[in-house]
């Protein structure tokens, strides 16, 4: 391809959208990579989750009959941060600035994520009361209703 050809191949707008998402997109792999090649996971607070869960299981694993249990909490969204504001009255109107702590926006309320379902996996699940027990437990611990929790025999 000389240069003309480069040139002309260039101009057409389909041609460099293409280009454009192609740079985008290996831009993007590359991104969530680690040196090694390993995918990298985006955090979203994925610690704090499964330390409830290993919470969750070990609490529930003390229930008499429940046997070794595995637990899956799933979330609706990630929780709220509210940033305190501070208003400043100018002759066009209000101006709202965030108040800064340290560098960073001062946190004035902060909510946890809103759990959606929890799946429970026992070993004791086939018993009734077992599984009721574990309903409840889960349903207090997450204040979740009892709808949205599914408690299974582990095979």
């Amino acid at each position: 391809m000389n240069k003309e050809e480069a040139l002309k191949f260039l101009k057409n707008k389909n041609n460099l959208m293409i280009i454009g998402v192609i740079i985008l997109g290996i831009i993007f792999m590359t991104a969530f990579q680690d040196t090694d090649g390993a995918q990298k996971e985006v955090d979203s607070g994925d610690s704090v989750t499964e330390a409830q869960e290993e919470r969750l299981e070990k609490i529930l694993s003390e229930i008499e009959g429940a046997g070794e249990v595995g637990v899956m909490i799933t979330y609706k969204d990630t929780g709220e941060k509210d940033i305190a504001y501070e208003k400043s009255e100018n002759s066009s109107g209000y101006d709202e600035k965030a108040v800064m702590a340290d560098g960073s926006p001062l946190i004035i309320r902060e909510t946890g994520p809103a759990v959606m379902g929890v799946i429970v996996i026992a070993d004791g699940a086939d018993d009734v009361k077992v599984k009721k027990a574990l309903t409840e437990a889960v349903a207090a611990a997450l204040g979740v209703e009892v709808h949205r929790i599914c408690i299974y025999k582990r095979e």
